[in-house]
């Protein structure tokens, strides 16, 4: 695999871009639905808001927020040496930094930049797969990194949680 080619980077942007505009219109309706049209209209400023900034939080932040702890190679090194290797083949400059995230749900995600990036799995995902397995989910996640999805991807995850979070007001709202 190598660095994603320009026309495959517009590519991806033109349908991450049309993915989103449908994902902010149906989020706009139900909120709208919700809350009502004015403080619908505040909560879509604020999640463009959240949007616009959610990429540019720093990979240290997100990393403290998940509680996740550095793997090395003397913590994994069959893990570490193969995340080397598959960086190597994807061609990104350096390999991403290795993280454990303690949770029991199977999970696994990339965050940062290319340039510097980082790759975090969970306790859950840890104890379910053998070490090929490992392989074949952090080959996927090198594939994002290399792919340069990890914008669009912040993007699509700040928009569902903060769907989430417009959805649980509404419950809170309408209870009697």
């Amino acid at each position: 695999m190598t660095a994603a080619s320009a026309s495959h980077r517009l590519l991806n942007f033109v349908q991450s871009a049309l993915l989103l505009g449908l994902m902010a219109a149906i989020a706009w309706i139900a909120v709208t639905a919700i809350v009502g049209p004015e403080t619908g209209l505040l909560m879509a400023l604020a999640m463009v808001g959240g949007l616009l900034f959610a990429p540019a939080l720093p990979r240290r932040l997100l990393l403290s927020a998940y509680q996740a702890q550095r793997l090395t190679g003397r913590d994994a090194p069959g893990l570490v040496a193969a995340l080397a290797e598959l960086a190597r083949r994807a061609g990104l400059q350096r390999a991403p930094a290795l993280y454990r995230v303690p949770s029991r749900l199977p999970n696994a995600f990339a965050l940062g930049s290319p340039e510097d990036s980082a790759i975090c799995v969970t306790d859950g995902l840890l104890n379910l797969l053998d070490g090929r397995e490992l392989a074949g989910v952090l080959a996927h996640e090198i594939g994002h990194i290399a792919n340069c999805d990890l914008w669009i991807m912040s993007l699509a995850d700040m928009m569902s949680r903060l769907v989430s979070l417009a959805s649980w007001l509404g419950q809170l709202w309408s209870a009697p």
